[in-house]
């Protein structure tokens, strides 16, 4: 963005104001809302739509476009123009502030819910360290960290190669807020199966041929049955 930028300051950045007229085809609105529709529909592997369908669907939904979808990109461009701003006075004043810590509080996380019409921000918190497991390399951890695993694995491998390396028994598998695997669920009988087998079958989708790897979370005790933390998974998918 900074490269399309031909500003010296963020200051002289202007605006036009560009209303949307839902009855209006003259103006290529619909033929820019038709081609980002496709776009989205090509990326996401869902079915593209016609010009009509499109511009009939774009029509009745003008409420929500003016509402939840104009309030999310106008606070992420908030953002963008933010980060902008630091870059270009990094650049001409050699303010070195993008690379410190500080800059972290210059930007903020919202809330929104429009149904209650409650609106709220918080600060970016800096790394929180974790204490970590035995096996790690370091002392401790941050919520960006993770672990990354080359698969295929069968789900015994994986288990044993948390037990051998980290010292941490699994009790259970995560992605998002699916349970892939509880070893208290009568799921033994399943340790010959690939990890990729219970992503699939709990999830009840395909790993697509683009996926690299997959994210998963596991709720694990150290050898003397005390609770511990342990960092996100990066299971990579080799055939990918």
């Amino acid at each position: 963005m900074k490269n399309n930028l031909s500003i010296n300051s963020i200051d002289d950045i202007k605006f036009n104001e560009v209303n949307f007229e839902k009855d209006n085809c003259n103006k290529n609105q619909y033929n820019f809302i038709y081609s980002c529709s496709n776009l989205k529909a090509i990326n996401f592997k869902i079915p593209q739509g016609d010009f009509i369908t499109i511009k009939n669907l774009s029509s009745n939904i003008v409420p929500s476009i003016v509402t939840s979808n104009a309030v999310i990109t106008g606070l992420v461009s908030i953002q963008i123009y933010l980060l902008t701003k630091l870059i270009l006075d990094k650049e001409k004043n050699k303010n070195n502030l993008l690379e410190t810590k500080d800059a972290l509080h210059l930007f903020r996380n919202y809330y929104i819910d429009l149904g209650t019409n409650s609106y709220s921000y918080s600060y970016i918190p800096e790394k929180i360290l974790i204490k970590a497991p035995p096996g790690f390399t370091k002392e401790s951890y941050n919520i960006w960290d993770s672990i990354i695993i080359k698969g295929p694995l069968l789900m015994k491998d994986f288990i044993k190669i948390f037990f051998e390396k980290y010292k941490v028994k699994i009790f259970s598998i995560y992605s998002g807020k699916s349970m892939l695997f509880n070893i208290s669920l009568g799921q033994k009988e399943n340790l010959e199966k690939t990890v990729e087998y219970f992503y699939e079958k709990v999830k009840g989708l395909k790993i697509l041929p683009h996926q690299k790897y997959l994210i998963l979370e596991i709720y694990a005790k150290l050898l003397d049955e005390k609770e511990t933390n342990f960092p996100r998974i990066k299971y990579v998918i080799a055939s990918n």
